[in-house]
């Protein structure tokens, strides 16, 4: 049986136990149990290893340095001998090179992309230096390693494969449960979830949805937000316009096993983001049947199948926003949440990964 390797370098010094590891990230291992030896590495407060139902999840410490190498992990690496190793982030060249001379050529060692990560130099020549010792990059669409390749940190395209990057376990609630649990109303509920920033760009929602509720006054908004930057911004505007600021609800932070019932609420979920590696809020609204209306950024497009699910508008444009808010107006929304949540299972789910996951792993090794 394989041994396979789920490795970050990245030192979480707020988790206390594995027990805590995201399981967005890693809960694909589950589903591969049978055919490989899973590990999941971690860096966090304090070391310990559990055994959670099959897959091995084991942490050590260390320090978030560029320069920082973890030998402890690298020797806990060499006696364990993996077949595969697949690190998380971009962020750890000088780690992922030492990581080779521990663990030998025969190996493969691929990189998860997630946002960020690109260094200028001269810590980007040690990027490219470490890209000798990779076999493959997993992004979640192949859009977003064309800087990597233009910046040549990345050798070739050849080493690219696409790879969805996290998947939830979540499943859809009852709708009109979960809005009398909630005490929300209206025609058409709408749900953000994410942080109130410039990335995020909630300002172009609540542009959009100023002009929005003019044809639909019934349509509400409802942002659960955990980082508040532009929170004054948005209230200022709302306190400015009655009419918004009784459809736009501003909820604020929400513990994430509530979330749920959130998105089984809703109608539509809608994100504003110029960047994404993966969309975690995206996969758990598309669990629960939520009808996505989401920026024409690379990693959704690869997500909802350029359109074929979903509804796309172009990243900062409100009056695009708004012009497929119009469009929504009389649209089949049952049927549609249907078809949304059976391809978040065909397509986005923990199995999917799993599948793809052992289908790049066969090739790298024929």
């Amino acid at each position: 049986m394989l041994k396979l390797v789920d490795l970050s370098y990245f030192a979480d010094k707020e988790l206390n136990s594995v027990l805590d590891i995201y399981p967005e990230v890693t809960g694909y291992a589950f589903e591969l149990k049978d055919k490989y030896n899973c590990h999941i590495i971690r860096h966090l407060k304090k070391e310990e290893e559990i055994n959670i139902k099959g897959v091995i999840y084991k942490s050590f410490t260390s320090k978030n340095n560029f320069f920082y190498i973890p030998f402890k992990t690298h020797r806990y690496l060499k006696k364990l001998k993996p077949d595969i190793v697949i690190i998380q982030g971009f962020a750890f060249p000088l780690q992922t090179i030492f990581l080779r001379a521990a663990i030998g050529k025969k190996a493969i060692i691929m990189l998860q992309y997630r946002q960020g990560g690109m260094f200028r130099l001269p810590k980007k020549s040690i990027q490219q230096l470490a890209d000798k010792y990779i076999n493959a990059y997993l992004f979640t669409a192949k859009q977003l390693a064309e800087s990597w390749l233009q910046e040549k940190i990345i050798a070739g395209e050849h080493k690219c494969y696409e790879l969805q990057g996290a998947s939830v376990n979540m499943t859809r609630q009852e709708k009109e449960l979960c809005r009398q649990k909630l005490s929300i109303s209206g025609s058409h509920i709408f749900l953000w979830v994410g942080r109130l920033n410039e990335n995020k760009d909630p300002i172009c929602v609540i542009k959009a949805f100023q002009k929005y509720i003019k044809h639909n006054c019934e349509a509400r908004l409802y942002m659960i937000y955990q980082e508040n930057k532009l929170e004054a911004e948005i209230n200022g505007i709302l306190s400015k316009n009655k009419e918004l600021k009784n459809a736009v609800k501003m909820v604020g932070k929400v513990g994430h096993s509530d979330l749920i019932y959130w998105y089984s609420a809703a109608d539509f979920y809608i994100s504003a983001s110029h960047n994404e590696s993966t969309g975690f809020a995206l996969l758990e609204s598309l669990a629960c049947g939520c009808i996505p209306v989401v920026t024409h950024i690379a990693a959704y497009q690869k997500m909802l199948e350029d359109g074929k699910t979903g509804y796309f508008f172009e990243p900062g444009n409100a009056e695009n926003l708004l012009d497929v808010l119009l469009s929504l107006q009389n649209i089949n929304k049952q049927h549609n949440s249907i078809a949304i949540e059976n391809h978040f299972k065909k397509n986005l789910s923990f199995s999917s990964i799993a599948n793809k996951l052992d289908e790049i792993v066969s090739s790298l090794i024929q």
